[in-house]
């Protein structure tokens, strides 16, 4: 067992991503000096490489196992859908745990794109993983950019918008700030 296991019992998460693209990524930088400015948080922004919706956690766990990487990308794979443009037009904090609150995106009309994804991923997965899960039964697309101590009021902001052309499953591994691509999926008709 790694150091970092013996820290951290559940070092994998094994997670469903709709990751920014980098033109996209960057230009939120200045967004988040804005408020800062304005705001006074401090906390540090989630890197450029990071940023990103998560459509489904599938789990942590001390280590990743075939029996259950296996059945995630079976079920990326019976996902068909067409690429889509998400819009988000609103930013907050939410309340975090021990006053580590994340500053996020949100959207409204803008996330139905990502809203069905998370429905057909969550069928897929339900055949994949039968008996084994559970998927959430609220689903906000949020991205965070962000976590302080201190929390602002919800906002207007101009959309941030992408397409989203493709999904990812990713181990996103705890306490290492590191999201390691498993399986890549095309969004396709």
């Amino acid at each position: 067992m790694s150091a970092l296991s013996q820290t951290h019992p559940w070092t994998n998460k094994l997670l469903f991503l709709a990751q920014m693209d980098a033109l996209t990524a960057s230009p939120v930088d200045a967004l988040i000096d804005g408020v800062r400015a304005k705001s006074g948080l401090i906390g540090p922004a989630i890197p450029i490489e990071r940023r990103h919706v998560t459509i489904h956690h599938i789990g942590n766990f001390p280590e990743l196992w075939d029996a259950v990487v296996t059945p995630a990308r079976e079920a990326g794979d019976m996902v068909a859908m067409p690429a889509f443009v998400a819009a988000f037009d609103r930013l907050t904090s939410l309340r975090g745990a021990h006053d580590n609150n994340p500053l996020v995106l949100l959207g409204d009309d803008g996330v139905i794109g990502l809203r069905i994804l998370h429905r057909v991923l969550s069928e897929a997965l339900g055949k994949t993983l039968a008996g084994r899960w559970q998927p959430r039964r609220f689903f906000t697309p949020h991205i965070t950019l962000l976590y302080d101590r201190q929390r602002i009021a919800e906002r207007p902001i101009e959309p941030v918008t992408w397409t989203v052309r493709e999904f990812v499953l990713v181990n996103s591994l705890v306490g290492l700030g590191r999201h390691d691509v498993l399986a890549r999926w095309t969004l396709r008709t």
